[in-house]
């Protein structure tokens, strides 16, 4: 009996040791594949000083403009003739004065023409990347999916559609100031 109680005692510490090993893996690991995504997020590149001709690392600003340039997309990418259009609201406040005045004008056109059919769509970022970048301006080119629906909700159909996004820095704030669907 005494030799079967030693068994049981060496297998739950046995068992023990194996969690308390996979639960300390698991967390010295969560650590690294966070920090992994935030350098894939963060761009760097060199600038070039024309006084002293030296070459500096610069992290570039266009994790954040990233994520702005993404919101606009997906929000304004995505509406439905029963939502009334506010899709176009929801992103003025992620644009430049001069994009508001036009996104509100195609806001006024599109309220205006009476809605027979039902037409909605959703759009999906599937990937990004940086056109063209400086210091005040990036540009990005977005490669979406768009799940239109004709006359029904029911009826869809998936398409892929890219688009340019051009952000310009004012102040600490990126905004878009002009996009145009490829």
């Amino acid at each position: 009996m005494q030799r079967r109680t030693e068994i049981i005692i060496a297998v739950v510490i046995i068992i023990a040791l194996v969690v308390l090993l996979v639960l300390w893996f698991n967390r010295v690991q969560a650590p690294t594949a966070s920090t992994k995504t935030d350098k894939a997020a963060i761009t760097t590149s060199t600038k070039t000083s024309s006084t002293t001709g030296t070459t500096t690392p610069v992290v570039a600003t266009s994790a954040a403009a990233s994520t702005v340039a993404r919101v606009f997309v997906e929000r304004f990418g995505s509406y439905s003739t029963e939502s009334g259009y506010t899709n176009i609201d929801d992103v003025l406040s992620l644009t430049t004065t001069e994009l508001q005045g036009k996104l509100k004008s195609l806001l006024e056109d599109a309220q205006a023409k009476p809605s027979g059919k039902y037409y909605g769509v959703s759009t999906r970022l599937m990937s990004s990347k940086v056109v063209s970048e400086t210091d005040t301006q990036t540009v990005f080119k977005i490669s979406t999916q768009r799940q239109e629906s004709f006359d029904s909700p029911a009826n869809t159909s998936v398409r892929y559609q890219d688009i340019n996004v051009t952000l310009v820095k004012q102040g600490d704030l990126w905004l878009v100031s002009d996009f145009s669907w490829l």
